[in-house]
C-alpha cells in the first residue's frame, strides 16, 4: 500500500470552505439575493419559508460535520478518513441529492480527496480506513 500524506493546512482550509459554503447556503442574504433574481414575485412569507426550509436542510449537516470540522481546524486528523461514508451514515444522501450544486459540492469534493491522504481512490478503498470505517483517532475525545 502507498504511504499517505495528511496535509493538515489544506485539510483545515478545505473544512473551513465547506463550512462556509453550508452557512452561506442557508443565510438570509443568499436566499434573498437568489429570490430577487429567480423568484421576483415572492412575498416576505415565501422568503421566510425558504429560509426555514434551508435551515432545516443544512443544520443536520453542520451538526454531523462539527466534530470533523473541529478536528480539522485543530490539525488532529492524522490518518486517511472516509468522510463520504461518515457523512452519509449520519445524514443520508441529502448532500448528494438535495445539495448537488457546485457551491456545496466543490468544497465537499476537495475535502473528501484531502481526507484520503493523497491515496488514489482505488488505493484508499483497499485500506482498513475505508473497509472498517475508521474514524479519526481523536474523534472520541472531541
Amino acid at each position: 500500500m502507498n504511504k499517505f500524506d495528511m496535509d493538515k493546512l489544506k485539510i483545515r482550509e478545505a473544512a473551513e470552505k465547506f463550512q462556509q459554503a453550508l452557512l452561506h447556503w442557508k443565510s438570509e442574504e443568499k436566499i434573498r439575493s437568489v429570490a430577487a433574481i429567480h423568484r421576483p414575485n415572492w412575498k416576505e412569507e415565501d422568503v421566510e419559508n425558504s429560509i426555514r426550509y434551508n435551515t432545516k436542510l443544512i443544520n443536520p449537516i453542520l451538526d454531523a460535520f462539527k466534530p470533523i470540522y473541529n478536528l480539522a481546524v485543530e490539525g488532529d486528523i492524522d490518518e486517511p478518513f472516509d468522510f463520504t461514508g461518515y457523512m452519509g451514515g449520519r445524514i443520508g444522501r441529502v448532500l448528494w441529492d438535495e445539495l448537488s450544486y457546485p457551491e456545496i459540492l466543490q468544497p465537499l469534493e476537495i475535502l473528501v480527496e484531502l481526507l484520503k491522504g493523497g491515496l488514489s481512490s482505488r488505493d484508499f478503498l483497499e485500506t482498513n480506513y475505508y473497509k472498517l470505517h475508521l474514524l479519526p483517532k481523536k474523534f472520541k475525545t472531541n
